[in-house]
């Protein structure tokens, strides 16, 4: 005996599916954060090993407002750990950029080719009106090994951070192999599917009935 999925749960599971589109194409190598807060104008972050090539298409940075956004525009890199700047990008002010585990992200320009087996800076200039982690616990993908923290009081704007070791291990910026990507936000795509529907019901009808002839 055939068993037929209802119509509308198949077209609304779709439309699930695309709705979980862009949470899904960030993979955080800081895959959770957690500290004490400070709020200062300071460039932050820590030294990493690569364990395997890797490719970075995304740069984050902790929010610790959550869906409230950032309140200021955050510029977060990657060094080399002679201090030449490798990659960067700037998060912006509010929510238009995608919250995935506690960090606020957008796509590098170009894409990031990581060696494996080489040791690298992620840093951002954080400020007062967001804030960053210190005597911080976190967990990481097996792609990467943190190693010791970084900072320097030096800005506005990135500069190179060194060794900092006093109330380390400091987190604040975050990188992903996955990308944001131009997938339109869930809500515009629902409601472009919304306003299609009156303008495609005869189609949706004969949709329908191949669907339930098969």
């Amino acid at each position: 005996m055939k068993t037929r999925t209802p119509f509308y749960s198949s077209v609304g599971a779709v439309l699930l599916s695309l709705c979980s589109v862009s949470r899904a194409t960030i993979t955080p190598l800081v895959t959770s954060a957690s500290g004490s807060l400070s709020y200062q104008d300071v460039n932050v972050g820590y030294q990493f090993t690569a364990n395997t090539a890797l490719t970075i298409n995304a740069l984050g940075v902790y929010d610790a407002a959550g869906a409230a956004g950032l309140a200021a525009a955050e510029p977060v890199g990657i060094y080399s750990t002679t201090g030449t700047l490798l990659a960067s990008a700037t998060v912006p002010a509010g929510t238009s950029a995608p919250l995935v585990d506690g960090f606020q992200w957008v796509d590098l320009s170009t894409p990031l080719h990581l060696t494996a087996g080489q040791t690298y800076v992620a840093d951002v200039y954080a400020t007062t009106a967001d804030g960053w982690l210190y005597y911080a616990t976190v967990t990481t993908s097996p792609s990467i090994t943190i190693g010791i923290p970084v900072a320097t009081y030096a800005g506005p704007g990135l500069v190179y951070p060194g060794p900092f070791f006093g109330y380390g291990p400091y987190y604040g910026p975050n990188l992903s192999t996955g990308s944001i990507g131009a997938v339109p936000e869930p809500t515009t795509m629902i409601s472009g599917a919304l306003l299609l529907l009156p303008f495609g019901s005869s189609a949706l009808r004969q949709l329908r009935k191949k669907f339930q002839a098969a």
